[in-house]
Order: structure tokens, then C-alpha cells, then sequence
């Protein structure tokens, strides 16, 4: 605590050349803040409560992130820090959120609706593949990709919404239409 007490005394001073090794100094602490948060992240328990937390840290977190993504670690981790840089404006992961929307579980329509919202190149044809493969029984997955692609602009193509439109369709997914 004496660390941060420092530094907010040295940003206080008026004394500019305190001010000045008061940031230099924050920044190293916000660095190791960063740093150890994406640890937690990567090793701690629950890798979604931590991930949809991280973009608070800003900017401070890409290194981090983007060497996580280079390490061999589980899907589950990659996908999760690959939405993170997509929130914080980096397109590292974006081949990873792709192949999640095509052939991914958990994580398909959160992944479907963060690239259709930043406009990635892609998108719509990967949601558009999804929901061609889907079954009708991933009602929430199904409902989540055509969430995604009218967010985009984008209507079902013609035979995703006669397949969708059937009798036997769950009705969450026919009042869609």
C-alpha cells in the first residue's frame, strides 16, 4: 500500500519532476497489475468471471494476452482472451473467434455476436455455416447467430429460413423470423 500511497503523493506534489517519476512508477505497478491478472486468468478457476473483467485494465493487458495466445494452453483460455483483444481493439485472436463460431461450443454466439459488433471480415459467412450445421435442438445457439447477423445488417439466407420456419422448429427460433 505504501507503493500506491507514493505514487498519489508524487501525482499530488505540484512538483513536476515528482509527478513525472509518479507515473513512470504508476505504470510499472499498473504493468505488474496486468500481468498478474491475466495470470489469475489463465490459472485460476473460473476463466470466464476473470476474462469479462480483464478489458477494465485497458491497453496495459495486450502483451499479456496476445503471448497467452502464442503458448500452448486449453480452447477454453485462447477464446476467452482472444474476446478480451477484440474489446481492447486488437485483431490477434480473431482467427480463433472465427473457428469457435464454426465448430465451437460454449463460447459460439458470445464469439459470433463480439466479431459481428466489431465488423470483422468473416463473420457472416461463419454464422451462415453454424447455422447451417446446426441442430434445432441449440435453440440458444441458433437464436444467438441470428442475433449476430442482423446485428451485422444481415437477413438468414433464403433456405437457413425456410429450414428455420417449420413446425417442428422451437418456437424461439421461428419468432426470430
Amino acid at each position: 500500500m505504501k507503493t500506491v500511497e507514493k505514487i498519489i503523493q508524487g501525482l499530488a506534489s505540484g512538483d513536476v519532476e515528482r509527478q513525472v517519476a509518479a507515473v513512470e512508477q504508476a505504470s510499472v505497478v499498473v504493468g505488474e497489475l496486468a500481468a498478474a491478472a491475466v495470470n489469475a486468468f489463465e490459472h485460476g478457476p473460473n476463466h470466464f468471471l476473470i476474462a469479462e473483467r480483464l478489458h477494465m485494465l485497458g491497453t496495459t493487458t495486450v502483451p499479456y494476452l496476445q503471448d497467452l495466445l502464442r503458448r500452448p494452453t486449453n480452447e477454453e483460455t485462447k477464446t476467452l482472451a482472444a474476446l478480451v483483444l477484440l474489446q481492447l481493439n486488437d485483431r490477434m485472436g480473431v482467427p480463433i473467434l472465427l473457428a469457435e463460431v464454426e465448430e465451437g461450443s460454449d463460447y459460439a454466439g458470445l464469439c459470433a455476436n463480439h466479431l459481428a459488433q466489431a465488423n470483422i471480415d468473416g463473420t457472416e459467412a461463419a454464422i451462415v455455416r453454424r447455422l447451417a450445421a446446426a441442430r434445432l435442438d441449440e435453440v440458444d445457439l441458433i437464436v444467438s447467430l441470428v442475433i449476430a447477423l442482423r446485428k451485422m445488417g444481415r437477413e438468414l439466407p433464403s433456405d437457413l429460413s425456410c429450414r428455420f420456419n417449420g413446425d417442428t422448429v422451437p418456437w424461439q427460433i421461428r419468432t426470430l423470423l
